[in-house]
């Protein structure tokens, strides 16, 4: 990888990172009213990103392709914790929390041996198109299983009320602990896993693609397990 080609593949990380913050923040504010909604339209959102990156012809439109991907999957896991919050008993929300996170790593999981498989196989355009088809079943199964319950339904809290709430959750004494936790550690398995420890095993140790995606195989099993175990042990 290139120092240009790694630069634009930095810029497109936090395209996606940022516009996941952004609009993560506003599903929060208005639309967790109706998490299915959030869900199905998130996933459409991420068809049409996986498409346009695929599909892309020029940096500027894998750019915008990631964007949209970033736009698209933003509200799946606050969504799925306001279904939890809702549904079940307070006590059971961690061990839910913390299996959501490990089963989401599971995409990172497939972005290593798998998707370096599939690369060398149908190529990252075609292993893209596939993350579309994929993605379009989950959105369809969602919109068939999933329903919004009638207290959902009927809240019309205010743009200022959630903000209101949000900063009541910050003001909490552990929320400040637990974000320079995952800053660290998060930020670091995707420096790694996401960005530069494929590039510097084929520079270094002459790792192949499928030998490389072998080896990032180990942090984000380990990123699996973690979650679920520490969901659990808070619950």
């Amino acid at each position: 990888m290139s120092i240009q080609s790694a630069v634009r593949t930095a810029i497109s990380g936090a395209a996606i990172t940022l516009v996941a913050t952004l609009v993560s923040i506003y599903i929060v504010s208005q639309f967790l009213r109706s998490p299915r909604i959030c869900l199905v339209v998130g996933a459409a959102i991420t068809v049409i990103g996986a498409v346009v990156f695929a599909c892309a012809a020029s940096p500027g439109v894998l750019i915008f392709g990631r964007a949209l991907l970033g736009l698209g999957t933003a509200g799946s896991f606050v969504a799925s914790l306001a279904v939890y919050a809702r549904r079940f008993p307070p006590d059971r929300f961690a061990t839910l929390a913390g299996l959501q996170v490990g089963i989401g790593t599971l995409g990172a999981l497939l972005a290593t041996a798998p998707l370096a498989f599939s690369t060398a196989t149908i190529g990252w355009r075609g292993s893209f198109l596939g993350v579309a088809a994929v993605t379009f079943l989950i959105g369809l199964l969602i919109a068939l299983v999933v329903k919004d319950n009638a207290a959902s339904a009927r809240s019309r809290e205010t743009l200022r009320e959630s903000l209101s709430g949000i900063l009541a959750v910050l003001r909490t004494a552990s929320v400040g602990r637990l974000f320079v936790m995952n800053l660290v550690a998060y930020s670091t398995f995707g420096l790694i896993v996401g960005l530069w420890g494929g590039p510097y095993l084929t520079h270094i140790y002459g790792y192949d693609l499928e030998q490389r995606g072998s080896f990032l195989l180990i942090p984000v099993l380990t990123q699996i397990v973690d979650p679920c175990c520490g969901g659990r042990s808070t619950a």
